[in-house]
C-alpha cells in the first residue's frame, strides 16, 4: 500500500512547465586495471564498431556508427578512479563477487560520455551504452552507469532492438530514503540522462517502483514525441500537473527548482 503523498485538491490544477537539458551528457565509467600495452581512446573508438556488429540490430546499427565515430557526440577520458569514483556500496550496484573484486583492483576509469540531443532514437544514450559495454569488454573493466550507479551486465541478454525504442525500467532505478516514521521518500535515478529531472514521492509505505517508472516513460514519451522533427529541441516541457497512472491512480505532479531539481509525485488521500 502506498501512503499519502499529498490530497490533490490541496494542488494548483493546470499544466506545469519541467525546464529541460536539451543535450545532457549521459556519462558511465568503465573501471579497471591498466594492461601492457595500453589501450587508449582511439583504439577502443576504433573497437567500437566490431561491438555494434556483434550486439545491436540495424537500422540503429548503421545509424550509430557515424555517431560513435565522432569525438563530439562520444567522448572517451582516461582518469584516475580517484577522479570519478565508483559507489562504495558494491551491492548497491548490483555487482557480481568478481565485479566486485575488479572494482576494488581498479584504479583508472575510462569515462564514456555520450553528447547527443534527446530525440528519436536518443543516439547520445545508445552511443553512451556501446561505448561503455564495448570498453569494458576491452579493458576487462566493469562499466557503471554513473546516474543510476548500476553495473552494466556484461552479457546481454539479446541484441539491441533496430527501432531503438526505450524502455525506461531498463535505464533508471528506484531507490528509497528512510525515514524514522517508518515511510520513505522514494526517488528515481537516471532520468537525468534524458534532460528531465528525477522523480519524488514522499511518505510511501509500500515500494511505488512500478508507479514512479510508468510516470517516467510517460514523460519521456512526451518529450520525444515534442522534440520529433525539431532542429532545436524543447528548454521546457509543458504537460499536466495531474496524471492518471497504472489504471485508476490520479497523481499530481509538481516541479522542485534547486540545484538538484525534482518532479514530485503526490498521491490521493485513502478514501
Amino acid at each position: 500500500m502506498l501512503g499519502l503523498g499529498g490530497l490533490l485538491g490541496q494542488h494548483p490544477k493546470g499544466p506545469i512547465r519541467i525546464p529541460v537539458v536539451a543535450a545532457p551528457a549521459i556519462p558511465f565509467g568503465v573501471y579497471y586495471t591498466p594492461l601492457y600495452p595500453p589501450l587508449g581512446s582511439d583504439e577502443l573508438r576504433a573497437r567500437l564498431g566490431g561491438w555494434l556488429d556483434q550486439h545491436v540490430e540495424e537500422p540503429l546499427r548503421g545509424a550509430l556508427k557515424p555517431v560513435v565515430a565522432s569525438a563530439e557526440l562520444l567522448s572517451y577520458l582516461d582518469l584516475h578512479k580517484t577522479a570519478l569514483p565508483p559507489p562504495t556500496d558494491a551491492a548497491q550496484t548490483g555487482a557480481t563477487a568478481e565485479e566486485a573484486a575488479k572494482l576494488e583492483r581498479a584504479w583508472q576509469v575510462m569515462a564514456v560520455t555520450g553528447h547527443p540531443a534527446v530525440q528519436v532514437p536518443v543516439f547520445g544514450l545508445w552511443a553512451a551504452l556501446a561505448g561503455a559495454h564495448s570498453a569494458a569488454q576491452e579493458l576487462d573493466g566493469v562499466a557503471i552507469d554513473s546516474t543510476t550507479h548500476r553495473v552494466l551486465r556484461a552479457d546481454l541478454e539479446s541484441p539491441i532492438a533496430g527501432d531503438g525504442r526505450l524502455q525506461l525500467a531498463e535505464h533508471v532505478t528506484v531507490c528509497p530514503l528512510a525515514n524514522s516514521a517508518g515511510a520513505a521518500t522514494w526517488r528515481t535515478l537516471g532520468m537525468q540522462k534524458f534532460g528531465l529531472p528525477n522523480l519524488q514521492l514522499r511518505g510511501a509505505l509500500g515500494d511505488p517502483t512500478l508507479l514512479l517508472v510508468e510516470i517516467g516513460q510517460r514523460l519521456l514519451d512526451a518529450l520525444l514525441r515534442a522534440n520529433h522533427g525539431r532542429e532545436e529541441p524543447l528548454a521546457e516541457l509543458e504537460v499536466g500537473s495531474e496524471l492518471t497512472v497504472r489504471g485508476a491512480t490520479a497523481v499530481h505532479l509538481q516541479y522542485l527548482a534547486g540545484a538538484d531539481p525534482l518532479l514530485d509525485v503526490s498521491l490521493p488521500a485513502a478514501g
